[in-house]
């Protein structure tokens, strides 16, 4: 025994129930040599190094030695004869995180719509306090840091809830789906604190330009549903509903395809069959 190996990641594309030494030439094995290197390895230069050494073979006298890095190859599976499909047991498909890309962008859109809907809403009921202010000579930068505050408190609390609710949910997740994420906590905070203001910010742009344009005597009187307002606002609930139905429409119609595989009549008994 030369070491003991620690439990593989659920997602790593390499898996193997033991390895055998190099050395041991008494064994048939399929393998590859991996480099562990650093920030300053010269791949060009390396490979220069290393380029002719199989032509001691008979058999290699045309032949280069070269190397891949790990990213090149997890999305790049092109055929059965590639030469390291027997080190790596799965591969990426850039499709699939193309997929989840625009599917994460819907989700953000509707909530960034959604969020901005309800401080348009909110904006009615602090229209009087913005005509105050501005009467009693409060300047827009005030007021706008005023609303920063309270959106940072909002985005604390919204961060600490997800924060919460994702190590609480993290285990059956984990248990569902059959893998095992290993985020750090710390990791996991930033995460949710980034897409979190990533949103707020996407989602007061329009709010803000609507408030800082409201004039006094409006705001006092609460006149400011004007007629492009109003559009303004119809367009914004109609993309939000838009984008939303067709998630729905979407998830049913991937959930009725996955359900009718694997509970289609196949026509014969697919058991004890040998």
């Amino acid at each position: 025994i030369k070491g003991v190996v620690a439990k593989l990641p659920s997602n790593s594309s390499i898996t193997f129930d033991f390895i055998i030494p190099s050395h041991s030439g008494s064994y048939s094995k399929l393998g590859a040599d991996f480099l562990l290197v650093n920030k300053k390895f010269n791949q060009e230069e390396f490979v220069k190094k290393i380029e002719k050494i199989g032509h001691f073979h008979p058999q290699f006298k045309e032949s280069k030695v070269s190397i891949l890095s790990l990213n090149d190859i997890y999305f790049n599976n092109k055929g059965s004869n590639n030469g390291y499909n027997f080190i790596f047991t799965r591969f990426g498909d850039k499709k699939n995180v193309y997929v989840l890309l625009v599917i994460m962008s819907i989700v953000f859109a509707i909530t960034a719509l959604n969020f901005s809907g309800f401080q348009i809403i909110l904006i009615n009921a602090d229209l009087k306090n913005i005509g105050l202010g501005k009467i009693m000579g409060i300047s827009a930068w005030e007021q706008f840091m005023q609303k920063t505050v309270e959106i940072m408190l909002l985005i604390f609390l919204s961060s600490l809830v997800v924060t919460i609710s994702y190590l609480a949910v993290l285990p059956y997740f984990d248990s569902i789906a059959k893998v095992s994420l290993s985020k750090s906590v710390f990791e996991i905070v930033v995460l949710n604190v980034t897409i979190i203001i990533s949103l707020f910010v996407l989602a007061m742009l329009y709010p803000s330009i609507i408030t800082l344009k409201i004039p006094i005597i409006d705001s006092l009187k609460g006149k400011v549903y004007s007629g492009s307002f109003l559009i303004s606002q119809k367009a914004i609930v109609t993309i939000q509903y838009t984008l939303t139905i067709a998630s729905i429409v979407a998830s049913l119609v991937i959930f009725r395809q996955v359900s009718l595989m694997l509970h289609k009549d196949l026509g014969f008994d697919s058991k004890n069959v040998i």
